[in-house]
């Protein structure tokens, strides 16, 4: 958090213990999301990712559904509190889709405003 705004930084730990700055990210919506990678290098076939999602005292959001390809990851907030999710995205991909889904405090799927 930054200014009660959702916000991260990212530092990577190198083999003499001293830490390089890699990324960082603040978003203005209450509830926001952030594609991570862990990936060291472009060798890779694939790119280890993360889905941090943070959510402010603000946000009225209290589920979410995370599609991606063929997967579906279920995320739960407490309301009134700040709080940070992450789920690790699938590493046997290596295009990725997303698609989300949010639900009110009765379950109610909330329809997206575009």
């Amino acid at each position: 958090m930054s200014n009660n705004l959702p916000a991260y930084i990212h530092f990577n730990k190198d083999k003499f213990g001293n830490y390089k700055w890699r990324s960082a990210e603040k978003k203005e919506e209450p509830l926001s999301h952030f594609l991570i990678s862990l990936s060291n290098g472009l060798e890779e076939d694939y790119h280890n990712l993360l889905f941090l999602t943070i959510a402010t005292i603000d946000s009225e959001i209290p589920k979410m559904e995370l599609g991606v390809n063929q997967h579906v990851f279920l995320e739960e907030f407490v309301l009134n509190k700040n709080s940070a999710t992450w789920t690790e995205m699938p590493k046997e991909e290596k295009h990725l889709t997303y698609s989300y889904k949010y639900y009110d405090r009765n379950d109610k799927l909330i329809e997206n405003e575009d």
